[in-house]
């Protein structure tokens, strides 16, 4: 299922579906879902009637709106690293993929940066979620200026994360 613009869906799919963080910028959605054939959202327009400003989504809202909206097929991408830890049980209850944009630390990526890494990351992202039989995390980040994915190995509790990289040379 293809559904571009800030229309909402009406039902559940069976096909990943992302949603891009607020801090993610919300206009790389219809850039990405168009150069990708994917369907790919913000908060800011799934949300379009809010002012994040005043008051904003918060992640206990997306969370719980993915998971039901992609029945086990939902992808988080948010730069809020915290997150993994702050929102672990939630983000496992409701069955969700999440990519991290990782910035190194003490530096935030510009938005063209994060535009071209995830456009050289997401379809390795897709065929890694469509293939898999339960949520996959994932990180991205920029190694100077090679993209980077890598894919944990084990659970969100596990107190030393243990990232496998996953080749991006090859298309997937």
């Amino acid at each position: 299922m293809l559904l571009l613009g800030n229309e909402g869906l009406s039902q559940p799919t069976l096909e990943p579906v992302f949603l891009l963080d607020d801090d993610i910028s919300y206009r790389f959605a219809p850039a990405l879902s168009h150069a990708t054939g994917y369907e790919i959202r913000s908060v800011q327009c799934v949300w379009n009637d809010r002012d994040r400003f005043i008051n904003p989504v918060q992640d206990e809202e997306i969370i719980p709106y993915l998971g039901e909206l992609a029945r086990e097929k939902g992808i988080w991408i948010t730069a809020d690293w915290d997150s993994r830890t702050a929102h672990a049980k939630l983000i496992m209850a409701e069955n969700i993929s999440v990519l991290w944009v990782h910035a190194p630390k003490g530096k935030a990526l510009r938005g063209l940066q994060e535009l071209q890494l995830l456009s050289q990351v997401i379809e390795h992202v897709y065929a890694l979620v469509a293939a898999a039989r339960s949520p996959v995390y994932l990180r991205t980040y920029l190694n100077v200026t090679r993209p980077r994915l890598d894919r944990l190995a084990g659970t969100l509790y596990d107190s030393k994360l243990n990232w496998e990289r996953v080749p991006l040379h090859e298309h997937p």
